[in-house]
């Protein structure tokens, strides 16, 4: 071996004992644990080596701290550890979450008891857990009303029983409502707002601000079944303006005095991909509409109405 690796190794705080089980390896020892491990040459040569020893016990260290017991690295990926909680549930988790918790940064949290929760929250107001939101979003869950309508509510607005039925309720979450587009004139140049209302002129008209009142425009109006469906179609569309064209969102404060609104403002050049994300939002209405709507077959022995 060089005589230069002596040197390099007590230097970055080992002792270097010599070769290791390969040609390519070399043995260490760590004075703090007073353990030997193994790591390749080049490790020793390029990189600052880490006591495997020392690593595990300051993991160990970390789920004692939290309550937890570990039960095996994951097998696919190093960064992955198999815990067992203080509740009894077992979860997968990175150490570097693990050594967060463990320094009270979060709590390690376990899936199956916070699911738990959520069904306990909508148990006492009436409605049954079902399952993660259609769209997977993370702060949404799937939920049935008593009446046996499902839809997608926010978490929170269930713990805090601030949610009514689009199916059977009388708040604007189950009356029709609209998704609009608008254009608005700022003083510098046109933009566009999409959103959703019931009434979208006086949206437009009445609410927005001096911009809208004078140069707003209603573009297109969707109809909706329900306000419920407004908005969650209207977010979903949000969130593709947002990841797959952030150069077409207006920010705010070129707009702020102008519209009274904090954001959902979209340059000029957007109007096209808008039209089509409307028209996506119409067709899957449509067929929502149509799902939901048992085909009844005409009876052979009743004559057909006669014309109006």
């Amino acid at each position: 071996m060089p005589a230069t690796w002596t040197a390099l190794a007590k230097q970055k705080g080992y002792k270097l004992l010599g070769r290791g089980a390969r040609k390519s390896d070399v043995a260490l020892h760590c004075p703090r644990c007073t353990q030997t491990f193994q790591v390749r040459s080049s490790v020793l040569v390029n990189n600052a080596p880490e006591c495997k020893h020392c690593l595990w016990q300051r993991r160990f260290a970390d789920a004692m701290a939290t309550d937890a017991t570990i039960l095996a690295p994951d097998p696919d990926n190093h960064k992955l550890v198999h815990l067992q909680l203080p509740c009894g549930h077992f979860t997968c988790r990175q150490y570097s979450r693990l050594t967060t918790a463990a320094r009270g940064g979060h709590r390690l949290g376990c899936e199956e008891c916070r699911e738990e929760t959520y069904r306990a929250q909508a148990r006492a107001i009436g409605w049954t857990l079902v399952g993660l939101a259609t769209d997977k979003t993370g702060g949404y869950r799937r939920y049935a009303h008593s009446c046996g309508h499902q839809q997608d509510v926010a978490i929170v607005n269930v713990d805090k029983n601030q949610l009514d039925c689009a199916g059977c309720g009388e708040s604007w979450v189950s009356k029709p409502s609209q998704i609009y587009l608008f254009r608005i004139e700022l003083v510098d140049r046109p933009v566009l707002k999409l959103g959703h209302s019931s009434d979208p002129e006086r949206r437009l008209f009445q609410q927005l601000g001096p911009a809208a009142r004078d140069t707003g425009e209603v573009l297109r109006a969707i109809d909706m079944e329900t306000g419920h469906a407004a908005l969650v179609a209207e977010k979903r569309a949000h969130r593709t303006m947002r990841t797959e064209h952030p150069e077409w969102v207006v920010p705010r404060e070129e707009f702020a005095g102008q519209i009274n609104t904090k954001s959902e403002i979209y340059e000029i050049g957007a109007l096209e991909f808008l039209l089509s994300l409307m028209d996506e939002i119409e067709a899957e209405a449509r067929d929502d509409k149509a799902s939901a709507s048992d085909p009844v077959e005409p009876d052979p022995e009743e004559p057909d109405p006669e014309p109006e």
